[in-house]
This record gives structure tokens, C-alpha cells and sequence, in this order.
């Protein structure tokens, strides 16, 4: 055996082997996961054409322009928040015109701002809500397991302040007291043990207190009954809930989580379709709205799947949906309510008028939304074109009708574009706030990430990201040594090409494997590790080699 050559040999394992070991170890603790993160935004984004969105979708949506327009003393003016009849015009316009689901991106935790001035403004949109069964609105979760030991700990805190200065008798009886245990409990436990069984008599007084809270939402129709195969169950888990008032409670026939997931960069790629609220699985708006499309009544989660109707949508390992962006919110058509309410408004005045004309054609109401089949013998009449035959008639019959009458607003907002659709209504004025940050725009509506989710199911085009698993771990172990072992072994030349060779693989294949669904689904692993581990491996041997070369011709 040749000494001389097996100590280099020797150095060089060893290197290799500290690289490898240093990497996974970053890697399964989540040290990488930024770096891996953008890696993908860039395969989603950049390298590759993120595919095209359906067309079942469509935004309404609340701009500046619809919040300077509906203040503008000349139209509504109304300052922000709204009057909730607002909304239910906007309901009975989209559902006059043949929307399949409308799902709102807001809450209604309070009741309206206008109640002094106008006892049914809630009233009103409540009878939209339960005459129009296709509507969801939504509500927020909060305080994840984490979340609430972050909150007891700083809340007991603040009591140990408070206990700090007692005599060590005077804490006990105060335990006893607090934590209704015999005084014999306490007689040989320090401060610090005191501290703790009070500590768990507070969480459970907090959780408690939790749970009876819960109870507002356990006794609605609103839960979905899951059937959980396995017991390793790892939907996300929330202890508090923000609802809407009673009245909406009463009669809205879909309310849905809004709640969000950020990842640890505050970017949103993936999001929660039910969520466990003690022991109950509430949707989020996606998840309500594709229930009500397919008409689910209830579903199954085994292992990282959730079974519907007629999908099989794969989860991440801790229960989320991986969401597969097909751009930013542009990719879907919008239009802005501010539009709607006026052509809504200015529709139903104009008709008002039309009927007190004598001899002109029939037309009935619902006609000027959904289209007629039977004018004048014509077949396959639009809504829009019905709005148009009533405005031939009004221009020469009541012309300051017509004159006032938004006649662009009859193409920009015509009433077919909304049928057969989904509405995803919500905001993308900054002054509202509902802005989340996502791989293609860092100012993005929040509605997308909603659409986002029903267009993957509708599709059934999904994401499944391959994150720090066993798979990674291999990857990471195999290239790194395999990239040692070739430039150990080869010359400069090909040790180079071997390692170029390696990266272009490792590469070309994270984006083969998202953009062409070799396996069913587009799939994202994370290269960023492996490509690290390639790189340092041939840095490392390549030094040691030439070290060694360097030093060899010096003697």
C-alpha cells in the first residue's frame, strides 16, 4: 500500500466528507430554504413559461379609481367603508347575469359604518346573502400552536413581574389559590417550579377559554366533514376566529377561512385549503368556492392527499397546497365593481322608464341581464344587446334617459362575460391594504393566491415540491462525493467537464421536470443544495490537486 498517496486521499475524503455532512445539516433544518426558495421563484418565474390560466376566473375588483369614483359628490358620494347595499347590488347584478360562484376576499366583522343614517343597510345585504345561495364570504383565523405559546409566554411573564417580589410562602399559597391543587402540592417546589404548574394552569385557562369561544363557529353549517384516514393528520391547526356579525352568520349559506401563509422570506407559495379549529375542518375561500362548483358535501385526507368528488389534490408534508402561478394577476380577466354598480343602477332607472312607455317592444327585466331568445323572432339575443334594443327605443322616446345612460359601461361590464363564471371579488387599492407578496409581483392583489388554487384544481394542474426530503438528502450525499471522486481521479480538463456536465443536469432536469410533467404533475425539487455541495466538492479537490502539483515542480 502506498502511504503517500493514501494520506492525500485520506485529507480529501475527509473534506468531502465535512462538505457533504455541513450541507445536509443546513439543509434538513431549513438553513437553505431562502436560497431554495428563490431558486424556484426563478424555475416558475423565469426559466420556464409558467403556462396559461383558465378561463372560468374573473376578478371584480375595488380600485382607487372605484374608491375616488364612488366618493365623487356627482355619483354616490360615499367615502370608504361602503354601504353594504353596495354589495348586494353587486351580487344581484352578477347573479341576474349567470355567475356560477361569488366569492368575496373581505370580512364583515362589524356592522355598517351607516347604520345611524340607515337601520337596513345591513338588513339588505343579509337578503342578498341568503336569497343568493351561490355567495361566500369570508373570515379570519388566527393564533397557530406556536402563535399561542409565544402568547402564554409572554403573557405569564408579565405575572411573574407581578410575583416576583412575594416571599416564597406567599407565592405557594398563591399557587394554591391559582391553581386550585393542596397546599401539600407546593411545600418542597423552588420558584421556578411554582412558576411552572401556574404557567400550565394559565395555558389551560387560556385554551379553555378558547375552546368555549369556538363553540359561535361549531354550532353553524359551515364545517366540512373530512374523514381522516391516517393518524398523522397535518392540516393546519388555529385557536382563535374572527367571524362576521350574527345577521351575516344567520343567513350567508358559505362563510371561508381568508387566513394567509406566509413562507419564511414573507413570500405566499403555498396556502391552507381546511383548516383544523378544534377538531372541526372549515375551508378557505378556494376551498369553499371549488365546493360549491363541484357541489362536495364532503371529503377525505390520507397521507398527503385530499380526495373530493372528482380530484385528488396532493398536499406538501405539512398539509398545505403548493400553489402553480401561471403569472401575475394580469393572467385573469378583471373588472371593477365601481363600473358595475353604475351600469346596475343606471340599467334599472332606465328600465323603470321604459316601462311607462306605450307602444314599444316587450322586454322582460331579467332579459337585460341573461339575454332574450324570442325578440322579434331573433335567436340567441345577449343581455347586452337586449340593454342596447331598450336604449334604441329610450333615445327616441325619453332622450334624457339615454342621454345619462353609461353606454361604454354596456361592452366594458356587459352581463354574458359574467355567466357561467366564478367572481372572486376584491381590492387592489393600496389605501385598502389587501396587497401579498408573491413570485411574480411582491404587490399582488390578494385574490390571486384564491384564483390561483381553483385554477389548479379546475385543471387538475398541480405543483408538487419536493422539499427537504430523503430524495434531496441522497441527491446532495451522491453529487457531492461523485464530484470529489471524478477530480480526484480525472485530469483538470475532464475533472472541469465532468463537474459542468453534473451542474448542467442537475439544472436542466428541476426545469424539464417542472415545465414538461414527466411525472403527471409539474414537480420542484430543490438544486440549489446539490449545486452548492457540486461546487464546493470540485473547489475543494481542485485546490488539494493543485496544491499538490504546485508543490511537486517547486521540488
Amino acid at each position: 500500500m502506498d502511504i503517500q498517496n493514501l494520506k492525500p486521499l485520506a485529507i480529501k475524503f475527509t473534506i468531502s466528507l465535512v462538505i457533504v455532512i455541513s450541507l445536509t445539516t443546513a439543509y434538513q433544518f431549513g438553513g437553505m430554504r431562502r436560497v431554495e426558495n428563490l431558486m424556484a421563484d426563478a424555475i416558475v418565474t423565469t426559466l420556464t413559461d409558467p403556462g396559461k390560466a383558465g378561463k372560468k376566473v374573473v376578478y371584480v375588483l375595488t380600485s382607487q379609481r372605484s374608491l375616488n369614483e364612488m366618493d365623487d359628490p356627482k355619483t354616490y358620494n360615499m367615502g370608504y367603508p361602503w354601504r353594504r347595499a353596495i354589495y348586494a347590488k353587486l351580487v344581484n347584478y352578477l347573479n341576474l347575469a349567470g355567475a356560477k360562484v361569488i366569492a368575496f376576499d373581505a370580512f364583515y366583522s362589524e356592522r355598517t359604518a351607516y347604520r345611524r343614517d340607515d337601520d337596513n343597510d345591513d338588513e339588505i345585504f343579509s337578503k342578498s346573502l341568503m336569497e343568493n345561495k351561490n355567495v361566500i364570504i369570508g373570515f379570519e383565523f388566527g393564533r397557530t400552536p406556536s402563535g399561542f405559546e409565544v402568547f402564554i409566554n409572554n403573557e405569564f411573564n408579565k405575572q411573574i413581574k407581578k410575583l416576583s417580589a412575594l416571599s416564597i410562602d406567599k407565592l405557594r399559597d398563591k399557587a394554591v389559590e391559582f391553581t386550585k391543587k393542596g397546599k401539600k402540592y407546593f411545600i418542597n417546589l423552588n420558584k421556578d417550579s411554582i412558576y411552572f404548574q401556574m404557567k400550565k394552569t394559565f395555558r389551560k385557562i387560556y385554551m379553555d377559554l378558547y375552546k368555549k369561544r369556538s363553540k359561535s363557529l361549531h354550532n353553524t353549517k359551515f364545517s366540512i366533514p373530512v374523514k381522516i384516514v391516517d393518524d398523522d393528520n397535518r392540516l393546519e391547526i388555529k385557536y382563535q376566529s374572527r367571524l362576521p356579525i350574527d345577521m351575516y352568520m344567520k343567513t350567508a349559506n358559505s362563510i371561508a377561512s381568508l387566513s394567509a401563509h406566509f413562507d419564511d422570506d414573507n413570500t405566499i407559495r403555498r396556502t391552507s385549503l381546511l383548516t383544523n379549529y378544534f377538531g372541526k375542518y372549515y375551508p378557505s375561500l378556494s376551498m369553499a368556492v371549488l365546493k360549491l362548483y363541484f357541489q362536495v358535501e364532503n371529503m377525505k385526507l390520507k397521507g398527503n392527499k385530499l380526495y373530493t368528488k372528482d380530484r385528488i389534490i396532493p398536499l406538501d408534508q405539512n398539509g398545505f397546497f403548493r400553489l402553480k402561478y401561471y403569472g401575475d394577476n394580469n393572467v385573469y380577466e378583471d373588472y371593477y365593481d365601481i363600473d358595475i354598480i353604475k351600469l346596475y343602477d343606471k340599467i334599472n332607472h332606465a328600465y323603470k322608464r321604459y316601462k311607462t312607455l306605450k307602444d314599444v317592444p316587450l322586454i322582460q327585466y331579467k332579459e337585460l341581464f341573461q339575454g332574450s331568445e324570442g325578440i322579434e323572432g331573433s335567436k340567441g339575443i345577449k343581455g347586452s344587446e337586449v340593454i342596447k334594443k331598450m336604449l334604441g327605443v329610450l333615445k327616441i322616446k325619453a332622450p334624457e334617459v339615454y342621454k345619462s345612460f353609461p353606454k361604454k359601461l354596456v361592452e366594458k361590464v356587459a352581463p354574458e362575460k359574467f355567466r357561467g363564471k366564478i367572481i372572486l371579488y376584491g381590492a387592489i387599492a393600496a389605501a385598502l391594504r389587501d396587497l401579498r407578496p408573491t413570485p411574480f409581483l411582491k404587490t399582488e392583489a390578494g385574490v390571486h393566491i384564491h384564483a390561483t388554487v381553483i385554477d389548479n384544481v379546475l385543471n387538475n394542474d398541480y405543483l408538487i415540491e419536493v422539499r427537504e426530503s430523503s430524495t434531496n438528502i441522497l441527491l446532495i450525499v451522491i453529487l457531492g462525493f461523485l464530484t470529489a471522486y471524478l477530480v480526484h481521479r480525472l485530469s483538470i480538463l475532464w475533472g472541469t467537464l465532468s463537474t459542468v456536465i453534473l451542474l448542467f443536469l442537475l439544472i436542466g432536469s428541476s426545469i424539464v421536470l417542472y415545465k414538461y410533467k414527466v411525472l403527471g404533475n409539474s414537480v420542484l425539487f430543490d438544486p440549489v443544495t446539490p449545486t452548492i455541495s457540486v461546487l464546493l466538492n470540485f473547489i475543494a479537490i481542485f485546490g488539494i490537486n493543485f496544491f499538490k502539483e504546485s508543490k511537486q515542480k517547486r521540488y
